[in-house]
């Protein structure tokens, strides 16, 4: 197994391990944020704890998409001037018409 990861670790590169890293999170981070919304919504019937939980849950929920989405996105915008300036600048110019 360990020749098989240092095999792994000298054919990749580290991005490409960084990346497919972070890919298998996803969904442990999915199943964690499941687990904390059902399990607050059992006290959704409480009067006195509910808007609490609403809270609880809607924070939980926008901090895994914030965290799975924005993150990298402005990663990526601050690590790669040049794709993002083109990207801008594409975009500024409009539509192409088509004939």
């Amino acid at each position: 197994m360990a020749a098989e990861a240092s095999h792994l670790a000298a054919s990749v590169p580290f991005s490409g391990r960084r990346n497919a890293h972070a890919a298998r999170r996803i969904p442990d981070r999915a199943v964690g944020s499941l687990a904390v919304v059902v399990g607050a919504s059992v006290i959704l019937a409480d009067p006195v704890f509910n808007g609490l939980v609403i809270a609880l849950m809607a924070g939980e929920i926008a901090g895994l998409l914030f965290s799975r989405v924005a993150v990298p996105v402005l990663y990526f915008m601050a690590n790669h001037p040049r794709a993002t300036a083109a990207a801008a600048s594409s975009a500024s110019r409009g539509p192409v018409p088509t004939d």
